[in-house]
């Protein structure tokens, strides 16, 4: 292998749940709206990973986001949640060996349902943030956090 040479990193299988190869085209017609509606996992993206964890997004039916967060020791421990309203949209903005870095703003602090919420990393943050003190002269922070 020369220097140049892409070495995969890892790989993502959904099963039959993984869109099928040329999809796009065979199937949605060349239409993106239709192959973001179908039925399937697509358009991986957002990947992040620290020593022990490794997290990425993706469209899943009705291009629908889904996101997982994994354990690299034991990938089949891990979490996973849609974020399916403006409130919980939270996304992994970067990493580095031990921490995930996370844009939150005073917006989903403020519309923060905890009978309603079903994003567990949404919910986690919100039962450890003192929103009025970080929020005092700040309306986006950036938290850093790790997992076990």
């Amino acid at each position: 292998m020369g220097q140049d040479t892409l070495i995969p990193r890892c790989k993502i299988d959904f099963g039959d749940q993984n869109i099928p190869a040329r999809y796009y085209f065979n199937a949605a017609n060349n239409d993106i709206a239709a192959y973001m509606r179908a039925p399937y996992f697509k358009q991986l993206s957002f990947a992040h990973e620290t020593r022990n964890h490794f997290y990425f997004k993706c469209a899943g039916d009705n291009a629908i986001e889904y996101n997982f967060l994994l354990d690299k020791r034991n990938p089949r421990n891990g979490i996973g949640w849609i974020n399916c309203n403006q409130s919980s949209d939270l996304y992994i903005a970067g990493v580095d060996e031990t921490y995930f870095y996370i844009v939150f703003n005073k917006y989903q602090a403020e519309q923060y349902d905890e009978t309603k919420e079903l994003n567990p990393l949404y919910r986690y943050i919100m039962q450890f943030l003192d929103s009025h003190t970080v929020f005092n002269n700040s309306d986006e922070i950036i938290i850093k956090i790790a997992f076990r």
